[in-house]
């Protein structure tokens, strides 16, 4: 699936390391042995291509999916994917055509989807399968205590309903130190032990990494899986998934002075060489990266100056050797050199939203 890009006229470009995915996914089943890993694929794979990474993962063993949207769960569908695919949304917004249609399991977040799935099933005359998401203090999705406390003590609420597991998300995984991950996992056992047996989920990216009593039978990991660690101490050994890069559109040379993009927020303090990039926030490069920013150019570090535009940053390329930067040449703005983290950090974001916010503007290409 690689691409000849020496004589295409794009402008940016996203490389997906296939190899690096599915080490990332062995490498988490390295750390949570026997239990059973999936992979979140929610929001297109983290905007890196869901239908491609889903393969790739299917390849590598992985046979259970999480995404958000069930218009998402159907395309992988029609794109061919056989595995167990699970909306975390639910059922809300549809009564259930799209998930019969395309075989699609969701993950009942209160007592009216229960009972909305329960009617499915009696129209259908067939036994439906679920998850059942507990709210054990993240107050986003889930029970609350008050519902859950009725199908405690009714629990024949789920009749004709397979419970393949129960699940809970924990909200400070990436935090070992964090109080409130023991204490979710407190408030999840006490659930547990007045719930009929079935399997077990609560390990997120972060939660894999405190430890066997956090695993239990299915583990959902989603950044980790794209080579970013869930936590500063986390020593797994994680491989970059994502370059992003940008060509050099103009440079030129500018006086001690002189500024550079809107506002002038930027002036140079000693003769420059500014190189013009083809990204911007419309490409999902923050705009918070203005003045902060940095990217890597001919084994240089070259520091983003002035704001970044809609299409356009600019940078001080006066430390790159002159062969490196010229028009036409590749700078690295995200990747190896250029640490998803680390950029996140002086975006004052986190990876997460750098993944999911890249535009359409670049040629992807998978090898």
């Amino acid at each position: 699936m690689t691409q000849d890009l020496t004589t295409t006229p794009e402008t940016a470009r996203l490389t997906v390391r296939l190899d690096a995915l599915r080490a990332n996914f062995k490498a988490l089943k390295a750390a949570a042995p026997g239990t059973r890993m999936s992979a979140v694929v929610k929001s297109n794979a983290y905007g890196l291509g869901d239908e491609v990474v889903v393969q790739a993962l299917e390849a590598a063993g992985c046979d259970l999916f999480f995404t958000t949207r069930a218009h998402e769960g159907a395309d992988l569908r029609r794109a061919g994917v056989h595995a167990d695919i699970y909306i975390l949304d639910g059922l809300v917004g549809d009564p259930g055509g799209i998930f019969h249609r395309y075989n699609l399991i969701p993950v009942l977040n209160s007592l009216e989807e229960i009972r909305a799935y329960r009617q499915m099933r009696r129209s259908r005359h067939e036994r439906l399968r679920a998850a059942v998401h507990f709210d054990t203090g993240m107050n986003r999705l889930g029970l609350p205590a008050g519902e859950f406390e009725t199908l405690a003590g009714d629990p024949e609420l789920l009749d004709g309903i397979e419970v393949t597991f129960w699940m809970s998300h924990l909200a400070s995984s990436e935090d070992p130190a964090s109080p409130f991950n023991g204490k979710q996992l407190e408030r999840f056992r006490t659930c547990l032990a007045r719930l009929p047996e079935a399997k077990v989920s609560l390990a997120n990216s972060g939660g894999i990494f405190l430890g066997k009593d956090y695993q239990f039978d299915v583990c959902r990991p989603g950044i980790a899986l794209y080579g970013c660690k869930p936590g500063p101490d986390v020593k797994a050994d994680l491989e970059n998934v994502a370059t992003a890069e940008a060509r050099i559109l103009q440079v030129q040379e500018i006086a001690t002075g002189e500024s550079a993009g809107y506002g002038a927020t930027w002036t140079a303090k000693r003769p420059t060489r500014l190189a013009t990039l083809a990204l911007g926030y419309a490409d999902g490069y923050p705009w918070s990266l203005g003045n902060k920013g940095f990217v890597h150019i001919g084994g240089v570090r070259a520091p983003v100056v002035g704001r970044v535009s809609m299409d356009l940053i600019t940078v001080d390329m006066t430390e790159v050797p002159q062969d490196a930067a010229q028009v036409g040449a590749w700078a690295e703005t995200m990747g190896d050199h250029v640490p998803p983290a680390e950029l996140a950090a002086a975006a004052g974001t986190i990876p997460f939203e750098l993944f999911t916010s890249l535009g359409k503007r670049y040629l992807r290409r998978y090898i």
